[in-house]
């Protein structure tokens, strides 16, 4: 009888998987990152405005799914006030 699919891949010898170093600096990014998408959702979430675009840089871009592009942290601030 012949052995299924499933059968041949637990009897196949198994490969080491080789995973990428992370680097303290990588590390620390992700964190800083991580830590300001939760930030940013506490504070909308709270409906703290100004902290909400606080986050974004004076010359940011933000862009709204299936709308223009919006320039600027005060127009940023007008589209989510208007959707707060």
């Amino acid at each position: 009888m012949k052995p299924t699919v499933k059968k041949r891949a637990k009897s196949a010898p198994h490969k080491p998987v080789r995973t990428a170093r992370k680097s303290a600096k990588t590390s620390k990014a992700a964190v800083i990152i991580r830590q300001m998408g939760n930030d940013w959702a506490r504070h909308w979430n709270a409906g703290i405005l100004d902290k909400v675009v606080a986050a974004y840089a004076p010359d940011s871009v933000y862009l709204p799914p299936h709308h223009e592009a919006i320039h600027g942290r005060d127009a940023i601030r007008g589209a989510h006030s208007a959707t707060a």
